[in-house]
């Protein structure tokens, strides 16, 4: 765990003794069972915070998982892969995402959603600063992938359990009565209003 905070924080890796800056820009993916493993051991709650988002896969479709069973073997799948930008585009359009403009009362929105995570009686720990950043950060991106250079209330709640879900701690009565993250974010989104922006 000490080398995925290494590259987190110092954009670097050390590997025996030696440093190796990485290429900016750079993408961390983890990978989580679903089910608690022997020998393995979750994150603590400061490194997963420090995950922008936390993408469920779920399962193949039948038809999927049939392709699966039709492709394994018959030749590597890495193959079938090529890039489709390259490190310069993806850092042009981190620029671009940046000037995405986001209404006062969007802002406003947001921090409230991320305040009352960490008002929820339901909740053990709430959603940090990081959480508000990443939300910003995403929905920017998703105003941008959509063709608009500003972001709607809808872009913040079709961010907000990607960015906040694993962010968020539950009670231990919460989890016993079958709540989830999901569900009680969901909740938040309910009861704060959404804006009106022209």
């Amino acid at each position: 765990q000490s080398s995925l905070l290494e590259c987190m924080e110092e954009k670097q890796v050390t590997v025996d003794g030696i440093t190796y800056k990485l290429n900016i820009p750079f993408l961390i993916v983890a990978t989580q069972n679903p089910i608690e493993y022997e020998g393995t051991y979750p994150l603590p709650e400061a490194q997963l915070d420090k995950f922008i988002m936390h993408i469920t896969m779920g399962y193949p479709t039948h038809s999927d998982e049939l392709v699966i069973l039709e492709k394994h073997g018959t030749h590597p799948a890495i193959d079938d892969i090529s890039p489709v930008c390259t490190g310069e585009d993806v850092s042009r359009w981190i620029e671009v995402t940046k000037t995405i403009f986001v209404n006062e009362s969007i802002k406003d929105y947001l921090v409230s959603i991320v305040e009352q995570t960490r008002k929820n009686d339901k909740l053990y720990l709430g959603s940090s600063p990081r959480g508000s950043l990443g939300l910003l950060k995403t929905s920017k991106a998703l105003a941008l992938i959509r063709g608009r250079d500003y972001v709607i209330p809808h872009d913040i709640k079709e961010m907000v359990t990607l960015v906040l879900a694993h962010r968020i701690i539950l009670t231990p009565e919460a989890r016993m009565h079958g709540e989830n993250a999901f569900d009680i974010l969901n909740e938040i989104l309910k009861k704060i209003p959404t804006p009106e922006v022209e």
